[in-house]
């Protein structure tokens, strides 16, 4: 709202919500996509075994080990 404050909508709270799940969708559907990518060219670093967790609202990622 500070870069843009002329744009109107009709539902703003709404529109606010559904930008930050559309983001949050297309930043996992990135990292999915650089994974197979991995694993196609032999790469190292694969999260085999592991779970990565982003939090897209503080921009923090963690990786956890999965136990067998």
């Amino acid at each position: 709202q500070d870069i843009f404050p002329v744009i109107e909508t009709i539902n703003t709270d709404q529109n606010n919500e559904n930008s930050v799940v559309n983001t949050s969708c297309g930043v996992a559907g990135s990292l999915q996509a650089n994974e197979v990518i991995k694993i196609i060219t032999n790469c190292d670093g694969v999260l085999d075994g592991k779970i990565l967790c982003f939090n897209t609202l503080r921009h923090v990622y963690r990786t956890f080990k999965l136990m067998k």
